[in-house]
Parts: C-alpha cells; sequence; structure tokens
C-alpha cells in the first residue's frame, strides 16, 4: 500500500509503501529520515503515540489531529495549526511552538518542559497537570484555558501574556492561606486549644477544596 504524505497546497513530501502502511507510520518513516515535513497537511490524522522528535512540522496543519502519547520533544511547530487537537500525556520537550494556534488543544498532563510559546493562541486550551517548567510564554494567550494543576515553575512572560498572571497568583494565595492555617492547627494542638484547631483545620479542607475544583472565590 502507497501512502502519499502532502502539504496544504497538495505537494508530496514523502512516499511511504508498505503492506498495511498507515499515515502514521509514513509520517514516522519521513521524521525518521529528516525530511522536512514543512506546512504539511495531516488535519486530523491519527497520530497516537508517533515518535515525532525533533521533526520540522513549521506551519503544519494539524488541527483535529490525535497525538496522545505522542514524542514530539524538539519539534518544529512555529505558526502550526493545532487547533482542536489531542496531545494528552504527550512529550514536548523543548518543543517550539512559537505563533502556533493552539485553541481547543488538549495538552492534559503533557510534559512542555522549556518549550517555546511565544506568542502561541492557548484560549480555551486544556492544559491541566501539564508541565510547562521553564516554557516561554512571552507574549502567549492564555485566557480561559483550563490550566488546574499546570506546572508554572520559572516560566518566562512578559506584559503581553494574558491569562497566566490571575492564575498564578490565585494558586500562590492559596498557598500561602494553607501554610498559615497549617501552623495556626499546630500552635492551637500545643496550646491545647481544641476549638481554635477545629478552625483552622475547617479552613485547610476548605482551601483544599478549592485548589481541587479551581474554585478560588472567598
Amino acid at each position: 500500500m502507497k501512502i502519499e504524505i502532502k502539504n496544504k497546497t497538495g505537494k508530496v513530501l514523502h512516499t511511504f509503501e508498505k503492506e498495511g502502511a498507515t499515515v502514521k507510520m509514513a509520517v514516522e518513516d519521513a521524521c525518521e529520515k529528516d525530511i522536512i515535513l514543512r506546512n504539511v497537511n495531516l488535519k486530523g490524522t491519527d497520530l497516537r503515540d508517533a515518535e515525532l522528535s525533533n521533526a520540522n512540522f513549521k506551519g503544519a496543519d494539524l488541527s483535529g489531529a490525535d497525538l496522545k502519547n505522542a514524542k514530539l520533544s524538539f519539534a518544529d511547530l512555529r505558526d502550526a495549526d493545532l487547533t482542536d487537537a489531542d496531545l494528552t500525556d504527550a512529550i514536548l520537550n523543548g518543543v517550539d511552538l512559537s505563533g502556533a494556534d493552539l485553541r481547543h488543544c488538549v495538552f492534559d498532563n503533557g510534559c512542555l518542559a522549556g518549550a517555546d510559546l511565544t506568542d502561541a493562541d492557548l484560549t480555551y486550551a486544556c492544559l491541566a497537570g501539564a508541565d510547562l517548567t521553564g516554557a516561554d510564554l512571552t507574549g502567549a494567550d492564555l485566557a480561559d484555558a483550563d490550566l488546574a494543576d499546570a506546572k508554572f515553575t520559572n516560566v518566562k512572560t512578559d506584559s503581553k501574556t494574558k491569562g497566566l498572571n490571575d492564575f498564578v497568583k490565585e494558586s500562590q494565595g492559596d498557598n500561602m492561606n494553607n501554610k498559615e492555617n497549617l501552623k495556626a492547627m499546630v500552635q492551637a494542638l500545643i496550646n491545647g486549644d481544641e476549638s481554635k484547631a477545629q478552625e483552622s483545620i475547617h479552613n485547610y479542607i476548605v482551601q483544599k477544596t478549592r485548589e481541587i475544583t479551581g474554585d478560588h472565590k472567598e
């Protein structure tokens, strides 16, 4: 069976022929051979568990693609369209997603450590549990994105970064409140103040519930 990988204008970028061949196999073969897949059209393609590290997908159309558990470390995805793509549990260490359209994209529990997300559009994206340690979010738009339990340690931002500052402030506020509640609880127990200890335990449970549900309202 012959599979042709084409760009958005219909030009053939890579041909793969093998019995039982799939688009995923063809794309992996192209990446293994360091074939540039710039502006490739992989809209809605099933690329689950694909090995695509270091691939050149600049300007690619991967909208609606299934990339769950895919390995895309250090791949070039500048200006790529990944709207509605599913990258749950994907490995994207050091990936370049600068200028990419990531609206409604799912990155749940994915690893984006060191990723370049400069000027990326992440509005309504799902980043629950994702690791963005050391990522560059300069100019990125995360408005209305799901950031529950995501890690933003040492991320780079600027005045144009949207949707992240409030989340970080709220998270830091919750952590600080819980530390204070724990200190008060321990001190109350030491002093034998049962009423104060119960109050501190209650406050601690309330704060933990807010962290889990993402409700930071008073």
